[in-house]
């Protein structure tokens, strides 16, 4: 190839565009690398700043080798495309840069925990609560408790009032409202148990069959709260009955009063 200072502005043109047409092919730019309309010393600019970015695995042709060797140093201050080549990077370049952005959104998801982190915290709260006080602060300090309010005179127990509250934080119980009575004393709110928690937790009992009716809602409000008790009778009558299926087995009283499964 003809030494680029001894070709005319035409011969030079073409092989700057030539050198330019490989490298895009070769490193794949992004933005690609544009030649239309421009002058030899942009075109020889352009070409500068990529070379920068070819490393030794990059397959180019002898002839942009040799154009890439052969032009003259140029002054950041004196290229035109400047402002027009300024961020061009090679296909791989961006696809570390899409990782990094990737990595920064996966960290941002990771800081969008507060809400479960002050859940653990309340959690903690209410566990760690060894008095009626601190607990009833709780539930006026957070609206997650909010139908709650106005039945705390309902609890009897530390311990039945924090098993709530926790399950209400879980969500695995459902508290409704009743409406004041007529003499405006309070009631305790009516706690609506999932018939899978109550399956769960009933069936080994009844399968032991050394448990009464009583001792059996005893367990059942130590373990859901007394304002259960309600939901919690409910689900033990209609055990019985074979209509509604409660359990795989009707549920019978034995001589004894022991509630056990038909056989």
């Amino acid at each position: 190839m003809k030494k680029l200072e001894k070709m005319n502005e035409k011969e030079r043109k073409a092989a700057l565009i030539k050198a330019a047409t490989d490298l895009q092919k070769v490193c794949g730019f992004e933005p690609a690398i544009i030649t239309k309309g421009k002058s030899v010393e942009e075109l020889e600019a352009i070409l500068q700043e990529a070379k920068e970015e070819v490393t030794p695995d990059d397959k180019l042709s002898k002839m942009t080798k040799d154009v890439l060797a052969q032009l003259p140093e140029v002054k950041k201050e004196e290229v035109p495309a400047k402002e027009e080549k300024k961020g061009k990077k090679k296909k791989g370049q961006k696809v570390k840069e899409e990782k990094k952005e990737t990595k920064v959104k996966a960290t941002s998801k990771k800081e969008k925990a507060p809400k479960k982190d002050e859940n653990e915290e309340l959690k903690q709260e209410i566990a760690d609560a060894k008095k009626m006080k601190p607990l009833k602060k709780i539930v006026k300090a957070n609206d997650l408790f909010k139908s709650i309010r106005p039945k705390l005179s309902g609890y009897s127990s530390v311990k039945s009032l924090q098993k709530v509250l926790l399950k209400v934080l879980d969500g695995s119980l459902v508290i409704k409202d009743t409406k004041a009575s007529k003499d405006k004393k309070d009631k305790p709110a009516y706690v609506g148990i999932s018939k899978k928690d109550q399956v769960k937790f009933f069936n080994p009992l009844i399968k032991s069959g050394k448990h009464d009716q009583k001792t059996l809602m005893e367990k059942g409000t130590d373990e859901f709260g007394d304002t259960a008790k309600k939901s919690i009778a409910d689900f033990l009558s209609y055990s019985k009955n074979p209509k509604y299926k409660k359990f795989d087995k009707v549920v019978v009283v034995d001589k004894k009063g022991k509630l056990r499964f038909e056989k």
